[in-house]
């Protein structure tokens, strides 16, 4: 539940920053412009990209939005279904859902999509966004998890969850019996004799 919570945090995040700076560099730099970002590494400079990386498929907005949607939706489900347990797998999937849906929105609502940070030691290498960062991030994370990663199975998990239950369990009876003490075990008590135990029975007089 943490880790469904933690990631989809981050996504949002991610998300919510890929359309600030995007609706940023819309408002304060016209269409080829540039500014400075970090020294000579990186610069801002405004780019409508009407395709994919290189501006590949450019015109077609509409099959791009289909492609795009359909991604989004195929990796939505895929979370929502809990088809991956494991922790790298879940925050990559996260990741390019966040990324996708920045650039599907940008397809949708504007025809094009708005790319920023060009790369000054690789000038050829195609002007990008948040969004596409955290695409190319989580397809990375994705195919580590896939080579490497044990996804455990249904079995594993059901017994992750036992031992997870038992240890709660003890911590629980462990604290009640520091709370309660020796009052908290409960003692079984003969009551059918009738007899007074406390007393000593009385001997035969001489």
């Amino acid at each position: 539940m943490f880790l469904y919570l933690f990631s989809s945090l981050v996504a949002l995040g991610l998300l919510v920053l890929d359309q600030w700076t995007k609706a940023w560099v819309t408002e304060h730099l016209a269409l080829g412009q540039t500014a400075p970002l970090f020294g000579d590494l990186l610069e801002l400079n405004c780019v409508h990209n009407y395709g994919v990386a290189w501006s590949l498929f450019s015109g077609m907005r509409w099959v791009l939005v289909a492609v795009t949607g359909c991604i989004v939706i195929a990796v939505a489900s895929v979370l929502f279904l809990r088809l991956i347990r494991h922790p790298a797998g879940v925050f990559a999937a996260f990741l390019i859902l966040s990324g996708g849906t920045g650039n599907l929105l940008d397809r949708i609502f504007r025809g094009y999509v708005v790319d920023m940070i060009h790369l000054l030691f690789w000038p050829s290498y195609p002007t990008f966004n948040v969004a596409d960062i955290c695409v190319v991030t989580g397809c990375v994370i994705w195919i580590l998890y896939a080579l490497f990663a044990h996804e455990p199975s249904p079995e594993e998990l059901a017994r992750q969850r036992e031992k997870v239950r038992a240890a709660r369990q003890a911590r629980k009876n462990a604290l009640m019996r520091e709370r309660h003490g020796a009052s908290s075990v409960r003692t079984s008590v003969d009551y059918g004799t009738g007899e007074d135990t406390d007393t000593p029975e009385a001997s035969d007089s001489p």
